[in-house]
């Protein structure tokens, strides 16, 4: 993924506004992604992983985790030990890259049950397909709400690449 397209997704994730009553995901800090990212894979029985490769500290943390060529994890809190408060999956695989299209969605359903893991394995489908359709529609983006999470998967517009976004809402 090129450099500057990580930096702008950086910018935006780093940029929410950190309220103190703003909800997060209590079980996993944000230097913790990898280990609940892979838990989850390895329980879905899919080969993709999370290597974490950066982590900061400035008005917000964020940490960085390879998931494999042109894909990665940007996950964000209020602090590097603190609970995650955004979640964002970023696959800026050049077009006609199926293989790595494949791997992304695969990511995204990772996620999914990671972040929804009280919804069934149905629901979470139907969840996924619902941001495919939307992602595929003429506004290219799709949002669906799961298990108090709030999902959106849309295009980098004018810079291409895929984004899934999840946020708490309760």
């Amino acid at each position: 993924m090129q450099r500057w397209m990580i930096g702008a997704m950086l910018l935006a994730a780093a940029s929410t506004a950190y309220a103190e009553d703003r909800p997060t995901f209590r079980f996993m800090r944000v230097d913790a992604f990898a280990d609940a990212f892979n838990a989850a894979a390895k329980r879905e029985g899919v080969a993709v992983r999370a290597i974490k490769t950066t982590c900061t500290a400035q008005a917000a943390a964020v940490c960085r985790y390879s998931l494999g060529e042109f894909l990665e994890a940007i996950i964000s809190g209020a602090a590097v030990n603190a609970p995650v408060r955004d979640i964002v999956i970023a696959n800026g695989a050049p077009k006609g890259r199926t293989a790595e299209a494949a791997r992304a969605v695969v990511a995204y359903l990772v996620a999914i049950q990671l972040l929804s893991r009280e919804a069934d394995p149905v629901t979470r489908m139907e969840t996924m397909k619902a941001l495919m359709r939307g992602l595929l529609s003429k506004d290219e983006e799709g949002a669906a709400e799961l298990g108090g999470v709030r999902y959106t998967l849309s295009t980098f517009k004018g810079v291409g690449g895929v984004l899934l976004f999840a946020e708490p809402i309760e």
